[in-house]
């Protein structure tokens, strides 16, 4: 990976992870974060994976996200001024999930 696929996904991380927070409207106790970006070794597309807690509300929170993801893409656009911008994609990250799941086990 190359310091500008680097520098890409943390611009898009950090700028995203503020856009989610000021415009998606969450219920009380209902937790989405950015886990992670993968942008593409040609920079045309980046899958921003989301977390959700609880879980059990991951659904609904991804196909928000999924509705609302041109949205998210013009207002990413026009903050970052990058050329070429990816494409972003959400993909539900379970990896917290997981986690818990395997901590649950082992006690």
């Amino acid at each position: 990976m190359n310091h500008r696929e680097l520098r890409m996904e943390s611009l898009i991380t950090e700028e995203l992870g503020q856009l989610l927070v000021r415009d998606l409207d969450l219920e009380v106790g209902v937790l989405a974060t950015i886990s992670y970006v993968d942008v593409s070794s040609d920079l045309s597309r980046a899958e921003v994976g989301i977390s959700v807690i609880p879980s059990d509300r991951s659904d609904e929170i991804m196909k928000v996200l999924v509705k609302e993801q041109g949205e998210f893409q013009h207002k990413l656009n026009r903050k970052l001024n990058i050329k070429p911008m990816p494409r972003i994609e959400f993909k539900y990250d379970s990896g917290l999930e997981h986690a818990a799941n395997i901590e649950r086990l082992l006690k």
